[in-house]
């Protein structure tokens, strides 16, 4: 276990490490006072790089050029209790990592795009308990990205308990914004004040196969304000074999509050 004490550290942290299940490294902050703070050379604040069983736990993340956090090719990484806040793009980046958890994360102020982004093929995972809140982009932005690699679709994951607030402010997207996502299991989560999508379901490039099929939508509250966002779920053309039942939609008007 490394702790980091309470004070102000420059960003760029590059960690590759490999541990067993039974002996994971930990890094966990003192308190909400130990903060890394730019990037320093690098893009990223706290970049996670081949790393398998590492736990993050507790880090304040600002300033980063790109991601606070990013988990680049990992595998059972946790990153839990941290706060990702006001960097250029991201709050946590995945790049072709699987078998992660996201839990009790708190990403807010990106400046470009996303509170979280899950990117290419990286399967089975988890994103639970999260606040991701007045982000330029969506609070949760997961795509396959066919065109980077392996097989074009995140495949096998659990997203609940999140609550994505007043997200959408200049680029758009959803609170929830999947395509190119199969097996998924969206529930229990709260959609509070965002600017433009709620749930949405899709695909954008590459083959039939490569779309978003496969998703339990349910136990999940959508509220938009009067006049603002758009649908509270979106289906949209060669997704299939979606299933949405037991939330509760208010649309703020513009649109209906299921589009399919």
């Amino acid at each position: 276990t490394l702790i980091i004490r309470n004070g102000f550290y420059e960003g760029g942290v590059s960690i590759r490490r490999g541990c067993k299940p039974e002996a994971p490294l930990v890094i966990k902050g003192e308190s909400r006072h130990a903060i890394i703070t730019g990037s320093g050379s690098r893009e990223d604040a706290i970049s996670l790089n081949d790393c398998q069983n590492v736990i993050l736990d507790g880090v304040n993340v600002t300033r980063a050029r790109r991601a606070g956090i990013l988990l680049g090719h990992c595998r059972f990484v946790t990153v839990r209790n941290c706060v990702s806040y006001n960097n250029g793009k991201w709050g946590i980046f995945t790049d072709h990592s699987s078998n992660f958890l996201l839990e009790n994360n708190e990403c807010f102020g990106s400046q470009v795009e996303h509170g979280i982004y899950h990117s290419n093929s990286g399967d089975d995972f988890v994103m639970r308990g999260n606040w991701l809140h007045h982000n330029s982009g969506c609070g949760i932005h997961i795509n396959g990205d066919p065109e980077y690699g392996g097989d074009g679709v995140i495949s096998r994951g659990i997203i609940e308990r999140n609550l994505c607030q007043a997200n959408g402010l200049t680029l758009g997207g959803a609170g929830i914004n999947m395509t190119h996502v199969q097996d998924v299991i969206v529930r229990n989560n709260i959609l509070l004040d965002n600017l433009a999508g709620g749930i949405t379901f899709y695909q954008d490039t590459g083959t039939f196969e490569q779309g978003s099929k496969r998703a339990l939508i349910t136990g999940n509250t959508v509220v938009f304000p009067a006049g603002q966002g758009r649908s509270c779920v979106k289906i949209l053309p060669t997704s299939e074999k979606a299933l949405v039942c037991n939330n509760i939609f208010v649309s703020g008007g513009r649109r209906g509050c299921i589009e399919v």
